[in-house]
């Protein structure tokens, strides 16, 4: 399983810091879900969701909404 993050309108995935691809195969796997939230929260990434890919079985895929109302340091957005 692979652990990505998506742009929620764009669809794209996250391939590198600021940077993002239609091509989840370029798309960075963050192994871990907190590894990728914390991510999102650190770069202020808003309009994201996870896609947890399963490539064996893709129709097994997962997609969780990120509701992330705060910056890093815990204060309001």
């Amino acid at each position: 399983m692979r652990v990505l993050v998506q742009r929620k309108g764009t669809r794209e995935y996250l391939r590198a810091p600021r940077q993002w691809t239609r091509h989840e195969p370029e798309a960075i796997d963050f192994e871990k879900t907190v590894r990728a939230v914390e991510h999102c929260i650190r770069e202020n990434i808003y309009d994201a969701q996870l896609v947890l890919a399963f490539e064996e079985d893709r129709k097994l895929d997962i997609v969780l909404p990120l509701n992330i109302t705060g910056n890093a340091h815990g204060e309001p957005h």
